[in-house]
């Protein structure tokens, strides 16, 4: 009765580990001190939101927020696309909602010369 708009949530908090900002999409590996590294920071989130689906029972939520800040924020416009399409959740029954925070770089020079960050 206090809060009954956010009194009960179900959180998914998907890290990435591999700089590629989620969104990462190879099947090359590349090798550095002896190690492989992988960058499928895609494919991870997209299973992880096939997981919450299929095994956490969220096929029909009533809203799906997406949100991050810096990286997640790049992360967000990305998988907006992705989730809006209708790839996870029926977007009729389904209201999605995207809060990126701070995901937007705007092209400049750096302090060094007219290279662009």
């Amino acid at each position: 009765s206090v809060n009954p708009g956010f009194y009960n949530w179900n959180v998914a908090f998907v890290l990435y580990c591999d700089g590629m900002i989620h969104i990462g999409e190879t099947n090359e590996t590349r090798s550095y001190k002896n190690h492989t590294l992988y960058f499928r920071g895609g494919e991870n989130t997209r299973s992880t939101l096939n997981y919450l689906v299929q095994k956490m029972g969220l096929k029909e939520p009533e809203i799906v927020i997406i949100g991050g800040g810096s990286a997640g924020g790049i992360a967000t416009y990305h998988w907006m696309n992705k989730v809006y399409n209708g790839s996870f959740w029926n977007t009729s029954k389904t209201k999605i909602y995207g809060f990126p925070d701070s995901g937007f770089f705007m092209d400049y020079p750096t302090y060094a010369g007219p290279n662009y960050m």
